[in-house]
């Protein structure tokens, strides 16, 4: 193993000091690493729980951002009825990983989802998009006028 050799001293910059020794402790530690991790995250199920629901709010609240906060079609601005939309169907299918949810709004976040192939719709907006597309499940009822 590879000894810890810091470009500078604590004393010079801490904060960038202990940012190499983590770099370097999780380079050349992972599977210790990673133990120590899963041990903390089964002795504290709470605190998991919130953390990783704090990091899916700031993801989603990013990706609202990216997408100007406001449904598309109505303005609409409560985040929590807001949705990021498919704009020609999920192409994907139900089993696909970025589908929905925090992964999704990553991929977009990362760029590895071309962020022009979604819009932000409130979920009025979006049923109504996808009973007009007609890309509602199967065992949807079609509860539009006149079909």
């Amino acid at each position: 193993m590879d000894l810890f050799t810091p470009t500078l001293k604590v004393s010079d910059n801490r904060k960038e000091w202990s940012r190499q020794y983590n770099a370097w402790y999780r380079k050349t530690r992972p599977q210790e690493l990673d133990a120590k991790v899963l041990a903390w995250k089964k002795a504290h199920p709470e605190k998991t729980k919130a953390l990783n629901k704090a990091s899916r709010m700031r993801l989603k609240d990013k990706c609202f951002t990216l997408f100007g906060s406001v449904c598309k079609r109505c303005g609409f601005s409560d985040a929590r009825a807001l949705q990021v939309d498919h704009i020609n169907g999920a192409k994907e299918g139900r089993t696909a990983t970025y589908r929905s949810g925090a992964k999704l709004y990553s991929a977009i976040l990362r760029g590895d989802k071309d962020k022009t192939l979604f819009q932000l719709l409130c979920a009025n907006c979006n049923w109504i998009k996808r009973d007009e597309a007609h890309e509602h499940n199967h065992l949807t009822k079609n509860y539009s006028n006149g079909r």
